[in-house]
């Protein structure tokens, strides 16, 4: 069960990190287009750690209780 625990939460923290960096290339294009603005690059760089964090706390709890 572990073992199936931990592909899934890999699965999800890939996913999650993946799409974190598509929102920053998409922030960085709009900046560089003039159709963005620093503070919203500020802040994608900001979430990809973020979003890597709350994939990680879905299972944490979970595996505290086994």
């Amino acid at each position: 069960y572990q073992a199936l625990l931990a592909q899934e939460a890999a699965v999800i923290i890939d996913s999650s990190a993946a799409q974190a960096e598509r929102f920053l290339a998409q922030q960085r294009l709009r900046l560089e287009a003039g159709q963005g603005s620093e503070l919203e690059v500020l802040r994608a760089e900001g979430s990809r750690g973020t979003q890597v964090e709350r994939a990680l706390s879905r299972f944490l709890p979970a595996e505290a209780n086994d």
